[in-house]
């Protein structure tokens, strides 16, 4: 079964209330009822296609476990995504006091997870479009765990500004999903 939409029409003859005396055009559309039940039968085409609006359509269809499965997916990338922004405000005051950072390189960690995301994220776009969203996610959630964790066993400041780098090209796909 296939489903049309139809649209609200309105005309001159709905317009009623006009009001000049006030220098207020106080307007009121009636609205009409644009598929009733009785009419329901009247309005089948030809080909046996039923016709509903945007609303009954999305009743009829109704909440599935693709619905709650998509939720939960997204749910899960908004708080991985959550998580990496916060282990930044984590991560900064104990590599400034294990390596003894300036305050420049310390807000250096912060901005490199940002250009990455800013740098990474047309490609991500391009890459979903043409190789899938559910495919890009699934490559995404791979590279934020592995750099990620590769972030943890960082020997010097810059393998955390690179990896950092890459956390955030990685973290830059979540919304193309």
């Amino acid at each position: 079964m296939s489903v049309k939409y139809s649209r609200l029409n309105t005309t001159e003859d709905d317009i009623s209330g006009v009001n000049s005396d006030d220098d207020e055009y106080n307007v009121e559309l009636s609205t009409r009822q644009i598929l009733r039940e009785e009419e329901a039968d009247e309005d089948r085409d030809n080909d046996g296609e039923e016709t509903y609006t945007v609303e009954d359509a999305v009743e009829k269809l109704g909440l599935g476990w693709f619905q709650f499965r998509l939720w939960a997916i997204t749910g899960l990338f908004s708080a991985a995504d959550a998580c990496e922004m916060m282990l930044l405000a984590v991560l900064s005051p104990v590599v400034r006091c294990e390596w003894g950072l300036t305050q420049a390189q310390v807000a250096l960690i912060t901005t490199v997870v940002f250009v990455g995301m800013g740098c990474m994220s047309p490609f991500w776009g391009m890459g979903a479009d043409k190789y899938g969203r559910r495919n890009i996610l699934l490559l995404i959630s791979w590279l934020v765990w592995y750099f990620g964790l590769l972030t943890t066993f960082s020997p010097t400041y810059v393998w955390i500004l690179i990896l950092r780098g890459l956390v955030g090209g990685a973290l830059a796909g979540t919304p193309h999903g």
